[in-house]
């Protein structure tokens, strides 16, 4: 897979979402972080306190929670980048 498509992005922020119900999640598309095309972001608005929710989304592509052919790392303390495996 070269490229993240919508409809695989949106699944991959269900995933973080079920993994870290009490956030608030937006997903963004590669341009609004200068990431290559077909990638994308999903951050955390607002105060997400001492929680490291993109470790513990993170560590949920070991445990092959997210689509295939997706990988996802933290890219900040507040925001997932979301990549073609």
């Amino acid at each position: 897979m070269t490229k993240i498509n919508r409809k695989t992005a949106q699944a991959v922020l269900a995933t973080v979402r079920e993994l870290v119900p009490y956030g608030d999640f937006t997903l963004y598309a590669a341009e609004h972080e200068g990431m290559r095309s077909g990638c994308w972001s999903i951050a955390w608005e607002g105060d997400t306190g001492d929680v490291a929710w993109p470790q513990v989304a993170s560590e949920a592509q070991f445990r092959g929670v997210y689509p295939e052919g997706v990988f996802v790392e933290p890219m900040t303390s507040w925001s997932l980048g979301v990549y073609p495996a």
